[in-house]
């Protein structure tokens, strides 16, 4: 019967032991694990801001086009977007002079005759080079530069 035991008792042992070992195994899997986890983590964290730093250059770029980009008007005189320029508009059979900034829309163009004219924008329709000008256009997009002629109809 000792025998027995002893033999219980040493497998008892083997069994904890080849245990410890694989339990030693599990928790260096785990940690490999989180280290490749937060490696990872790391790696999308860096290319998310890569990617928000592009965007953001991407952006400031694109202002800064705008608020230096420059047109050349009929006489091949160079204006910057951050001059007004002379506009003579044609309404009916007066005409009056506005001024505005090229980067401006038609929206805030027929803002300003409203202000001249008190006739209502939504009832305005602008015309340049015999082409209407929609209001989400800019008025450098339109072609239209210092000393223009536009027609205004109500």
């Amino acid at each position: 019967m000792d025998k027995l035991q002893e033999s219980e008792q040493e497998m008892t042992r083997t069994i904890r032991e080849e245990q410890e070992k694989i339990l030693k195994k599990v928790e260096a899997i785990q940690d490999d694990m989180k280290k490749r986890d937060s490696i990872a983590q790391v790696q999308k964290a860096e290319i998310k801001k890569e990617d928000e730093v592009d965007q953001e250059t991407k952006q400031i770029n694109a202002n800064a086009l705008n608020r230096f980009r420059a047109f050349a008007g009929p006489t091949k005189t160079v204006h910057r977007l951050n001059q007004k320029i002379k506009i003579f508009v044609r309404f009916y059979y007066s005409r009056f002079e506005v001024e505005a900034l090229p980067t401006d829309t038609i929206l805030d163009l027929k803002r300003e005759i409203e202000k001249k004219t008190n006739f209502p924008v939504r009832h305005q329709y602008v015309y340049h080079n015999h082409k209407h000008c929609e209001d989400h256009e800019t008025i450098s997009g339109c072609n239209i530069t210092t000393n223009n002629s536009i027609v205004n109809l109500y």
